[in-house]
């Protein structure tokens, strides 16, 4: 009897192990971001895990003003779509206010961005709002692997025209 038990709990422990080393997780804080197109968000972290991928998001802005993340955001990871399925600490596409409390003339509040799992071996993700989204947030080359920002402006951001600008006609002579 004794027997049997010590094998019930061996068993219960073994299929325990298992479960847990099947379900794999991975978190990376403060992941440097090659290019982003605001100051007013920060990923505090990414949590991929085998069902979702989390972004815990902190916002820095003009207290009582608003932000708005639409419902057609979504990550891009090795050229493959992964939509937002839902937001916790604000409504997506609806004005969310910061608080009045501020530091400075700054507010901060925080909220999490869920989307479809990402690859838990992907090395970088970009965040997008989506093109039809007006002044839409973008953050690209976030990274999952624990390198250091290259800091360098995606090429799709930089131009390969030459700007001339026309010398400036001053209709007031200077007062000498």
């Amino acid at each position: 009897m004794k027997n049997k038990r010590c094998m019930t709990a061996s068993l219960i422990v073994a299929i325990f192990f298992v479960l847990t080393s099947c379900t794999q997780n991975k978190e990376v804080t403060s992941p440097a971001v090659d290019y982003s197109n605001t100051s007013s968000l920060e990923i505090d972290k990414v949590a991929l895990t085998d069902s979702i991928t989390t972004l815990y998001m902190s916002s820095y802005y003009r207290p009582s003003w608003w932000i708005r993340i639409s419902s057609k955001s979504y990550l891009m990871a090795d050229g493959k779509k992964y939509p937002i399925l839902r937001s916790e600490g604000l409504e997506l596409d609806k004005e969310f206010f910061l608080p009045k409390e501020n530091v400075d003339g700054i507010a901060t509040a925080t909220f999490k961005l869920i989307f479809k799992a990402i690859p838990l071996h992907t090395k970088s993700i970009d965040f997008s709002e989506g093109p039809t989204i007006q002044n839409s947030f973008e953050m690209y080359g976030i990274r999952l692997d624990g390198t250091v920002s290259t800091n360098e402006i995606p090429k799709r951001f930089t131009t390969t025209q030459s700007t001339t600008f026309a010398t400036p006609t001053f209709l007031n002579k200077p007062v000498n």
